[in-house]
């Protein structure tokens, strides 16, 4: 069953067809001479093998078109889910100049120094986040960047030759300000360095598993009070290659590996637009974003008091 858009334009052009049919009464006469001609010009002789290629070459695209429209419900299905999730979480897309945006992170944070080729934002929304003691304003992004190598092979007949391999990578995070610290860089993933001052804490846990990079030692100090370790090693737990990078004027940027913040479990889709239509009308919980947002609630709910 096709959506009643594609029905509408289906017998459209069953109608236009039939018209031009009627109204051209030697259409036989205007097919065999477009066949004919279109039969030399390819240097088809024979009519009857050009009608048969065309129809074999007609069978195969309709084929397909009817494959992938066998398929359509899936990812119109998933579209749906996902704009109905970022609904229900408060979510709004933000419009941005994808060249000026990648070009101002690049200039703020080290985290977007990736890869060696392309990189982009791909999606950017907005949401605020209202807790017992603070509230803020933030943007969650998806970083798209390309690692690009080189690399010598031998063919088939032994000569040395050279191919360009691309390789697409993505990393998601938080855009925020966060007014209690500033010049400092927590980092769990290796593949980027920081300039500052090495610092390390008292706690041999966290910096296995962080390296930290500050311009002032004192407000480092103070920021990461046993509390805040505390609270930084179980969002390490929370997310994959957890990154905190905050710049001199105080902005702040949370990087992770982790792909599924903004996905709520879907068990339905259009093949069942009854048990979908009910499913979308609940609300739909994220609750590592949930969890999250607390732990950076708590972060500066911990950190407000340290005077910086």
């Amino acid at each position: 069953m096709f959506p009643d858009s594609a029905n509408k334009r289906i017998g459209a052009i069953t109608l236009s067809i039939a018209l031009l049919t009627f109204f051209t009464p030697p259409w036989v006469f205007v097919f065999w001479d477009s066949v004919n001609l279109l039969s030399m010009y390819l240097s088809i002789y024979d009519p009857a093998i050009f009608i048969s290629l065309s129809m074999l070459v007609s069978s195969f695209f309709l084929w397909r078109f009817l494959r992938k429209r066998k398929h359509w419900r899936k990812p119109i299905s998933n579209d749906i889910h996902h704009l109905d999730t970022l609904l229900n979480n408060d979510f709004k897309t933000v419009s941005f100049n994808p060249d000026e945006k990648i070009k101002d992170l690049l200039a703020k944070f080290k985290e977007f120094h990736r890869g060696n080729d392309a990189k982009e934002i791909q999606h950017l929304y907005k949401r605020e986040y209202q807790g017992a003691v603070h509230t803020f304003a933030f943007e969650m992004y998806r970083f798209h960047y390309v690692r690009k190598t080189t690399e010598s092979y031998t063919d088939s007949n032994g000569n040395r030759r050279t191919r360009t391999r691309r390789v697409s990578y993505y990393r998601h995070g938080i855009l925020m300000n966060f007014p209690f610290a500033k010049s400092l860089c927590i980092n769990s993933d290796s593949e980027i360095s920081h300039k500052g001052e090495k610092y390390t804490t008292a706690s041999n846990q966290f910096n296995r598993r962080f390296k930290v990079r500050t311009k002032d030692e004192l407000q480092t100090a103070r920021f990461l009070t046993p509390a805040v370790i505390e609270l930084l090693t179980q969002m390490d737990q929370l997310l994959k290659n957890l990154n905190i990078e905050i710049t001199g004027q105080n902005e702040l940027c949370l990087s992770f590996d982790d792909d599924n913040l903004l996905k709520a479990k879907q068990v339905n889709d259009l093949s069942n637009p009854e048990a979908f239509a009910k499913e979308i009308a609940q609300h739909a919980e994220l609750k590592t974003l949930d969890t999250l947002l607390e732990h950076i609630h708590d972060l500066m709910r911990l950190s407000d008091n340290n005077f910086i």
